[in-house]
């Protein structure tokens, strides 16, 4: 009988032979079948057929992978029974995998509704998860919902996009990410920010006074000042400096500086720049 164990390595498998595969270890059934055990361990993995892992318990790599795929697909990769990795994973309280959803494109009708009202709420509307919904909020660069915020009127719609968001926000008195929020949701392009919103009125005022000054004449933001008079290469006014009237300006050249500073109350260090004025 051994002699003929050993004539079964290499030959053809049975069906009598396979079906025992998977059902005892490798190395007791190479034994009773007279074949090696790296023989019967590939017969079986070339089956795909595993064996059971019996009673060993879980290591903290194996339990890290519950619930991450299939509980079939994960017993066949630690070869254990797809009932013992459904027991182990219900008793660790770890839901069952679940495929994730293929990914689905943002309407510009969806989009309109981010930020008009509770973000749970629009997640149940649109049948999206939560996190999808901040997200793309965020993205679009859309406020959270606030009931207290009043709302928007047709005539101040009608401002939107008509100059830049900072000076529509100053008109309305509302913040210029809310005024950039509606000009997106009306789907108005952002206006391009011409050198025509500056009147040449306006603009020979700047450095005349401090921009705080002039911000509040024109009923613009100081930084708005600030940028076009650096545009326009002007310095900055300087309030302890008082600016010549004409009757001054014609006094220049007509007497020594020294006694036009008298006359006029000016220094004399801005006595050579007034006379490049007169020029």
């Amino acid at each position: 009988m051994p002699g003929d164990k050993k004539t079964r390595r290499g030959a053809p498998w049975t069906d009598a032979e396979a079906k025992q595969l998977g059902k005892t270890p490798d190395g007791k059934l190479a034994e009773r079948l007279g074949r090696t055990i790296k023989e019967v361990a590939a017969e079986r993995e070339r089956r795909r057929i595993g064996l059971p892992a019996g009673g060993r318990p879980w290591t903290a790599r194996e339990i890290k992978l519950l619930g991450s795929m299939p509980d079939r697909e994960l017993g066949a990769r630690l070869r254990r029974t797809r009932g013992v990795v459904a027991w182990q994973r219900k008793g660790l309280g770890i839901p069952a995998f679940k495929t994730r959803p293929s990914f689905r494109e943002w309407s510009l009708d969806e989009v309109k509704l981010l930020g008009t009202m509770r973000d749970e709420e629009l997640a149940v509307k649109l049948n999206r998860s939560l996190s999808g919904i901040k997200a793309a909020r965020c993205f679009h660069k859309i406020p959270v919902f606030n009931p207290q915020v009043r709302s928007w009127t047709p005539e101040e719609d009608a401002l939107v996009g008509t100059a830049p968001d900072e000076e529509i926000a100053r008109r309305l008195k509302r913040t210029p990410i809310s005024v950039e929020w509606r000009r997106m949701k009306l789907d108005i392009p952002n206006p391009v920010l011409p050198e025509a919103f500056w009147t040449p009125e306006e603009e020979r005022l700047l450095g005349t006074a401090p921009d705080e000054e002039i911000a509040r004449q024109l009923e613009r933001t100081v930084l708005a000042v600030a940028m076009r008079r650096r545009a326009l290469g002007r310095p900055p006014a300087n309030p302890a400096v008082k600016p010549w009237s004409e009757a001054e300006v014609k006094l220049l050249g007509t007497a020594s500086d020294k006694e036009v500073a008298h006359l006029t109350s000016k220094s004399g260090r801005g006595l050579p720049q007034s006379k490049r004025l007169r020029v």
